[in-house]
Parts: structure tokens; C-alpha cells; sequence
């Protein structure tokens, strides 16, 4: 079952958004609080969310990572979920970003899933178009939390 598919403009080139979509240390500043490894396909991955409940470890397998094309990898939610960001280069230095995410399940569990991490995607991508426009970080701040790919945040502006 399609749970998202959303397209954005970011005023990046479609490299730099692959390196903030694969680089663990580029993940950290606009999705997961922590990320113990580059996304590389193949082999597995550890995403870490902070929330005032707890730590949410969500694990899963990099599926393909194709530098400034396109990176695949398995979520924990739902029993064949699969999150594809698909780049465009567009004028440079400019891309297009598609997000599918797809396979969740018909029970009431999944489509719960669906439907957190359907509603939370659209604040992630701006977040990340906001990070390689601005450089601004924003991270996860300590909140209820979901089990979704991760929301509630706030901003600092990253200095080089």
C-alpha cells in the first residue's frame, strides 16, 4: 500500500542531497538524532529517536544508493515497508526530490503506521530542503514520539 509520494524542489545540486540522504553525519542534522552509519546499499542501518519516552532504535537494510539518482532502504514499520527517494537534477544547482514510501500491510497496526509516517514526511522534506538551503539543523526535540520516521523540532543555524 502507497503510504507517500511527495516531490519537492530543492536548490541543491542533486549531489549534495545524496550526501544528505546517505552520510550518517548529514541524516543527524535533519532526521534522526542519531545515524551509526552511512546508508550503503546492502547493509543494514541504525537510526536513533530521542523522544521524552525513551529512545526509538529503528533498524533496517540500505536497498541501493546510487550517487545523485536515487536511495532505497527497508523501514521497521509495517511487515515490507520501503522508503525510495528518487533525484532529478533540474537547473543547476538545483534538484527535484521524490519520496515513496510504500508497503504497508491492511491491519489496524500498519495503517496506523501509514498514516503517522504519512503525515510526518511533508515536515521532513522541509526540513531537509531547509538544511542544504540555509544551513540550518534542526533536530528532534524530546516529545511523545511516534515510532514515525520522526518529527517535533527545533532549529539552530549550522556555522562552517
Amino acid at each position: 500500500m502507497l503510504c507517500a509520494d511527495l516531490t519537492i524542489g530543492i536548490s541543491a545540486a542533486a549531489e549534495r542531497v545524496y550526501e544528505a540522504l546517505t552520510r550518517g553525519t548529514e541524516l543527524v542534522r535533519w532526521w534522526p538524532n542519531g545515524a551509526a552509519t552511512d546508508l550503503t546499499p546492502g547493509q543494514p542501518y541504525s537510526f536513533e529517536f530521542r523522544y521524552s519516552g525513551g529512545v526509538h532504535v529503528r533498524n533496517g537494510t540500505c536497498i541501493s544508493a546510487v550517487p545523485a539518482k536515487n536511495v532505497a532502504l527497508t523501514w521497521p514499520d509495517g511487515k515490507h515497508s520501503v522508503i525510495e527517494f528518487i533525484l532529478v537534477p533540474d537547473r543547476a544547482p538545483s534538484c527535484t526530490l521524490r519520496l515513496v514510501h510504500t508497503g504497508f500491510g491492511q491491519d489496524n497496526a500498519e495503517l496506523r503506521a501509514c498514516q503517522i509516517c504519512a503525515d510526518i514526511w511533508p515536515g521532513l522534506l522541509d526540513k531537509l530542503r531547509n538544511y542544504l538551503e540555509t544551513g540550518t539543523v534542526e533536530q528532534a526535540l524530546s516529545g511523545e514520539g511516534d515510532d514515525g520516521p520522526g518529527d517535533n523540532t527545533t532549529s539552530e543555524t549550522r556555522s562552517e
